[in-house]
């Protein structure tokens, strides 16, 4: 998987980039541990930015669910910004609706 982050107000902002690597290639332990571990104790909240995913399968919706427990358990809220209405739909379609936060704007 393929990603950057940057800051926005002082929010850790993960952009998944399938075009460069398969979001499904995540080692989701490696992934969680590497953003707990430099968080400077400042982050209680990181947004994973959809802008350049336009579907999920189940694969890569299993993912996201394990990122958001993994960084839950480290008491950090997670976030999704910009889903395309697919991804939005499969969200509704599964019942997760309410397990997601979705950035508006």
């Amino acid at each position: 998987m393929e990603y950057t982050n940057r800051y926005n107000n002082n929010i850790l902002v993960i952009e998944i980039d399938d075009t460069k690597a398969p979001f499904s290639d995540i080692d989701v332990n490696m992934f969680a541990n590497d953003i707990i571990a430099n968080n400077t104790g400042m982050q209680h909240r990181i947004i994973i930015d959809l802008a350049k995913k336009k579907f999920l399968n189940s694969a890569e919706l299993g993912i996201i669910i394990k990122i958001r427990e993994k960084l839950f358990e480290a008491g950090i809220e997670t976030s999704l910004a910009h889903p395309s209405k697919q991804i939005l739909d499969l969200l509704a379609m599964v019942g997760l609706t309410e397990f997601f936060a979705i950035e508006k704007g």
